[in-house]
């Protein structure tokens, strides 16, 4: 968990950081199940004793069906959303009762350090230490150039402030075809174990995401995958 300012490392992707565009694969559907624990009380919404199934459009025209998962997140809520690498269980940072479930979901060692999915790149300088300056004369601002290459966000804008998360698990083993965890996969490996909805998008192959340290004075690309990161080459 975040304990001050942490040095800051990006993972990019088109949907991976910010969550905000529907998958062009099929509807999506968001599935809110299983009754509340009895440690996490929802402030105003009913418990839910069946569960939710929300369709949306694939090019996103009604999203803002997303807004019961919004509702949910902003109480307390820890569930499992799709990214354009793997998907990811997801809980407000800011929930300490919620952070503690999605340790508990995923089963990790508490002082494991996690990621965070933040709505823009001002509240980057709030949770980390920001972008260093270059060490190489006449290099660009990466602030600037990082903000040119990511979108905005839906899902982030609406919980107003940011998700701690970690993808769900996959085989240590990748291969061209290894398909995303569906939903049935990920209710049965997190089903019984406390989350509170799951957004499936189908059926699709696991690309991984490209990431890019920020910690020294030049960024340094860790991992090539899904999300241009050549303007730091």
């Amino acid at each position: 968990m975040l304990q001050g300012h942490v040095p800051f490392t990006s993972t990019f992707g088109h949907r991976r950081f910010f969550l905000h565009k529907p998958s062009p694969r099929g509807a999506l559907t968001v599935v809110a199940y299983q009754k509340l624990q009895k440690r996490l009380k929802y402030a105003g919404t009913r418990k839910r004793n069946s569960p939710l199934i929300l369709t949306v459009e694939p090019d996103g025209s009604d999203a803002w069906r997303l807004e019961q998962i919004v509702d949910l997140l902003k109480n307390g809520a820890v569930g499992v959303i799709p990214t354009d690498t793997l998907p990811a269980i997801v809980c407000d940072l800011h929930n300490k009762d919620a952070v503690q479930r999605l340790y508990t979901v995923k089963e990790m060692d508490a002082k494991k350090p996690l990621s965070c999915l933040v709505p823009n790149l001002s509240a980057v300088t709030q949770y980390t230490t920001g972008f260093p300056a270059s060490n190489t004369p006449g290099s660009p601002n990466w602030f600037n150039v990082v903000r040119r290459l990511v979108p905005g966000p839906t899902i982030l804008e609406g919980v107003g402030g940011v998700l701690l998360c970690t993808s769900v698990h996959v085989p240590e083993v990748l291969s061209e075809d290894t398909e995303v965890p569906d939903v049935g996969s990920i209710l049965e490996a997190y089903g019984n174990k406390g989350i509170d909805f799951v957004v499936d998008v189908g059926r699709r192959v696991v690309v991984e995401s490209s990431v890019v340290d920020f910690t020294g004075g030049d960024p340094v690309v860790l991992r090539h995958g899904q999300g241009d990161v050549s303007v730091f080459e």
